[in-house]
């Protein structure tokens, strides 16, 4: 899904599941700016990092989630502005390996599918938890 003529992504971010891909749950964030609002995890990719690298590091900061990127292929890309900013965000889809406190002051909620595209603010979001329902559905059964 990446667009070699887009421009590069300036943030990182994944939809991030546990159980079995057949009936996950989502792990959703409290927003920065109003807690009450349910977002994906994301945030700035550092100098020199790699676009995978920055997303499960920000999963971490946010979410108290190690996870693992699943499968080779971005889950999409998001463009907006903020605050006068152009923001360009690649997904991935990533599945939690372990949970530990949430390092930042935010909350997060595990939510069953439907419940978690319903809850989320942004469309672009709801777009990109619907990709990785999408991708899982179509996941070969584990063996």
């Amino acid at each position: 899904m990446c667009n070699p003529d887009a421009a590069a992504p300036t943030h990182a971010g994944a939809v991030v599941y546990r159980g079995q891909p057949a009936a996950p749950e989502f792990v959703l964030v409290g927003a920065k700016g109003d807690r009450s609002e349910w977002v994906l995890p994301k945030g700035h990719i550092e100098p020199d990092e790699d676009w995978r690298s920055a997303a499960r590091r920000e999963v971490f900061e946010e979410t108290g989630i190690t996870a693992e990127i699943v499968g080779s292929e971005e889950l999409g890309h998001v463009s907006y502005s903020a605050r006068g900013e152009a923001v360009r965000v690649v997904y991935y889809l990533a599945r939690r390996v372990s949970e530990a406190p949430t390092p930042e002051d935010r909350g997060k909620a595990w939510m069953p599918a439907d419940r978690a595209e319903a809850s989320l603010v942004h469309e672009e979001a709801r777009s990109m938890l619907q990709r990785a329902r999408t991708t899982l559905a179509n996941m070969p059964p584990a063996t």
